[in-house]
């Protein structure tokens, strides 16, 4: 398979490699807001380290949404590491930048060495090993190919982690960034044990009947703009209350409602308890979103990304650029 060319050509990847085969413990973190993709690759990694003798600690700083919780050891991601505890290796897992960290989580302090790996672009963190493939669908193919580095074997619970992750970050191999490569890998996967049914069911077609109520209300408020070119969601903290969603709750909501034809741009604005706003940003065509979101300190994907706002000023500066774009 194309993969196996695909990892000899990366020293990175050999880098990254040789340092965890070197750790007595490890620690593994993805960006704030973690998704399908973070989950299912830090829990396929950490199961593949913890079969090396490696002592592994998955921390995710939110919780997991409903749509990706259903995966096997879940009970292993902890939300807060010992003060102190100092690993010999720490994984930041797509952490574009500095803000996609949580506050106060200092990596210098936390480990001895750091591999960044990520798959989007403008990645600004300074790792001892920097392996980033913008070329790769989603973070699962990497860490799919890094076990294979590891020479480490894929249980089926690896196996339906990585399906999880890759199938998540292409919206269920429907998004341009699906490669051959992508269906070669999931292939495999699914030869490995994946239940690509279970996993597409779970992901897709089991959601609260309070995000379906949510949905709907936010699909007769959709603001169409720019001839129906762009359109705008708004969230804002009553409607969250409202509905008695959470965070976790809103993670899906934005795939759930770029669905409208003749759209290029799609922006769901979620209003924060202290006033501040996050944006979340989905393009079709030819459009980028991730110079959009670049602008305001955020990241992610030509056709996906998102970023934080302080204000609703700022907000609204976000929607005059994506007007002056489409107009």
């Amino acid at each position: 398979m194309r993969y196996q060319s695909k990892a000899m050509e990366s020293s990175s990847l050999r880098e990254a490699a040789l340092f965890l085969k070197e750790a007595h413990s490890v620690l593994l973190a993805p960006h704030v807001n973690i998704d399908g993709d973070d989950a299912g690759s830090m829990l396929a990694l950490a199961e593949g380290l913890e079969s090396m003798g490696i002592r592994t600690v998955c921390l995710s700083h939110d919780p997991l949404p409903d749509s990706i919780a259903f995966i096997d050891r879940t009970e292993k991601i902890v939300y807060s590491v010992p003060d102190g505890e100092v690993f010999d290796c720490l994984v930041l897992m797509e952490c574009t930048n500095i803000k996609r960290l949580p506050e106060g989580f200092v990596p210098e302090k936390m480990a001895r060495r750091l591999i960044n790996i990520d798959h989007h672009k403008g990645n600004s963190v300074n790792g001892d090993i920097n392996w980033i493939d913008t070329g790769a669908a989603a973070l699962g193919e990497m860490i799919f190919i890094l076990l294979k580095e590891l020479d480490v074997s894929i249980s089926k619970d690896m196996a339906d982690a990585l399906f999880l992750a890759i199938m998540s970050d292409t919206g269920g191999f429907r998004y341009s960034n699906t490669s051959s490569l992508t269906h070669e890998i999931t292939a495999e996967l699914i030869d490995l044990g994946a239940d690509s049914y279970l996993c597409s069911k779970k992901f897709f077609l089991s959601v609260p009947p309070r995000i379906v109520r949510a949905c709907g209300h936010l699909m007769s408020k959709l603001e169409l703009e720019c001839s129906g070119r762009l359109v705008v969601a708004r969230v804002t903290r009553d409607f969250v209350n409202g509905y008695g969603l959470s965070k976790k709750d809103l993670g899906g909501i934005t795939e759930r409602l770029n669905i409208i034809q003749g759209c290029e741009a799609f922006v769901l604005l979620t209003e924060q308890d202290d006033s501040s706003y996050s944006a979340s940003l989905r393009a079709t065509g030819d459009f980028n979103v991730r110079s959009i979101a670049s602008a305001f300190g955020g990241g992610g994907h030509d056709a996906a990304a998102g970023c934080s706002l302080k204000d609703r000023d700022e907000a609204e500066r976000l929607l005059g650029m994506l007007r002056e774009r489409l107009s």
